[in-house]
This record gives C-alpha cells, sequence and structure tokens, in this order.
C-alpha cells in the first residue's frame, strides 16, 4: 500500500481509509453490508419472519464479515503507521538539504557574515548568519538521531529503487551522507573499516569507494 521507497508525499487519513474500503470491497459481496444491516435491525427489533435462516446469516456474519471487517482495521492500522515512518524519512531528506544548503551560509567562500553595520555603524549580530545557524544546528541534530535502516531507505530513496546489492548500497549511503561524524557512524557500525576525521570527507568518501570497488580484472592476451 504504502511505498517507503518511491512515494514522495505522506498518505492522507481520507487516502488511507479509502485505500482500506477499496481492499475490503474486494472481499466481501455487494451489498453486504445493507443487508447485514437490515437482518441486525429486523433480529433486534424481532420483525424476521419465521422461516428465516437465521443460523446461516449469523455463521456467515461471525465467520467471514467481521474478520474481513477487523482486517481491514488492522490494516488501516499498520499502513498508519508505515505513513508515519514515510513522513519521518521524507524529513530526513529535507534536513539533509537544509544541512548542505545552511553549510555553504555559514562556512566557505560564499558564507554569509557573522556581524553587520547596522544604522549607527554599530557591529551587530547579522540575522541571516544567525538563522541559517540555527537551521543547520536543527537539521544536524535530526541527522544525528537517524538510525542505521533508515539510512538505508533513505538512500534508496534518492536512488528511486530498492537497492538489492549490500555493496551498491552501502556506497548510495555513503554518497548521501554529509558530515566525517556521520560518515564514521555509519562506516564503524557495518563494515570493519575506519573513518580518520583527520581527512576530509570527500577524501574519507573516496578512499571507502576505493576499497569497496573491485579492481577491474586484467585480460592476458
Amino acid at each position: 500500500m504504502i511505498n517507503l521507497i518511491t512515494d514522495q508525499k505522506v498518505w492522507t487519513s481520507n487516502q488511507l481509509r479509502k485505500r482500506v474500503e477499496k481492499y475490503n470491497l474486494q472481499l466481501q459481496k455487494p451489498g453486504d453490508e445493507n443487508l447485514l444491516a437490515r437482518v441486525n435491525d429486523a433480529i433486534l427489533l424481532n420483525l424476521l419472519p419465521a422461516d428465516y435462516d437465521v443460523a446461516n446469516f449469523e455463521s456467515y456474519r461471525n465467520g467471514q464479515y467481521l474478520p474481513r471487517a477487523l482486517e481491514a482495521g488492522e490494516i488501516g492500522r499498520a499502513a498508519a503507521v508505515i505513513n508515519q515512518h514515510l513522513a519521518k524519512l521524507i524529513e530526513i531528506q529535507s534536513s539533509l538539504s537544509i544541512f548542505k544548503l545552511t553549510l555553504s551560509q555559514i562556512s566557505g567562500d560564499n558564507a554569509f557574515s557573522e556581524m553587520i553595520k547596522d544604522e549607527l555603524d554599530n557591529d551587530i549580530d547579522n540575522p541571516a548568519y544567525v538563522t541559517a545557524l540555527d537551521n543547520h544546528s536543527k537539521a544536524l541534530a535530526l541527522l544525528e538521531s537517524v538510525s542505521i535502516e533508515d539510512w538505508k531507505l533513505v538512500a534508496q530513496r534518492y536512488s528511486g529503487a530498492v537497492i538489492d546489492d549490500e555493496i551498491e548500497l552501502l556506497l548510495s549511503v555513503v554518497s548521501v551522507i554529509p558530515n566525517n561524524d556521520l560518515l564514521e557512524f555509519y562506516i564503524e557500525s557495518e563494515t570493519p573499516m575506519t573513518v580518520d576525521k583527520r581527512r576530509s570527507l570527500e577524501n574519507n568518501k573516496q578512499l571507502i569507494i576505493d576499497e569497496l570497488t573491485p579492481e577491474p580484472e586484467v585480460i592476458e592476451i
């Protein structure tokens, strides 16, 4: 129902309800709900014909209809949990974008100035820099909370497809991780390799790629 890798938006509660209803309708016969409601009312009001097969009705209601309704409810609850997970993955992707943008705003050649002059020529904190620093810190805090499995899902979301090969998946995760601390956490959790944080992020990533990429076979002629 919900695809954690390809879905780009969380499902609304109305969309989830309609999908569960559609699933339930595939299993039950048209008119089941109306018939059950009418017979139930007739039983309560003692209006059923004397020759009506109540035992057969109750067998159908209790043995088929109600279990299907309960199953649909469980599917709906499970879908809501998965939908929350999807929302989290989308938030991680958003935080990655914010992290990269704000990193360029607080460091590097094109970074905002930390201080600016006010109308009285006094030095004051640059509001743009302060905002970028705050957004950067919030994005980093969220990224530091991401689990190993969620990094794998996020990498596959960027690729747009399931990645079955373990090495390819590892390299995909490495490509999206934005700093050395997060790279160290992932690599040292998933592999025997280590990350030397004295090196740049780009150098560490290249070393990992080189380590995991097999050398091409040399064919002797």
